[in-house]
């Protein structure tokens, strides 16, 4: 059987240049967006052990953004554990 792979089905086609163009300028994003959200979680937890840090319960805070205080307590702990690791570079703006 011509033009048939070995899993049995037809061959696609390639993204014309165009198309290849948009999937790649996408997939920039996405990359782009995904450092971004990872950099703006970890301002948040920071800020979060910072208030606790200064008298704020994990209580309050959760009422504050309408989220669960175990969700304050897993960002505290996450931005305690990072500051117990040895240093890396110095966050500045997102990548």
């Amino acid at each position: 059987m011509t033009g048939v792979t070995g899993a049995g089905r037809p061959p696609g086609r390639d993204p014309s240049p165009l198309e290849a163009d948009h999937l790649d300028l996408l997939v920039s994003l996405y990359q782009r967006a995904r450092r971004f959200s990872v950099y703006y979680d970890e301002r948040l937890e920071d800020f979060v052990a910072a208030l606790r840090a200064d008298g704020c319960s994990a209580r309050s805070l959760a009422r504050a953004v309408g989220v669960s205080s175990t969700t304050i307590q897993t960002w505290t702990r996450r931005a305690q554990q990072r500051q117990a690791s040895p240093p890396g570079p110095l966050p500045s703006d997102p990548p």
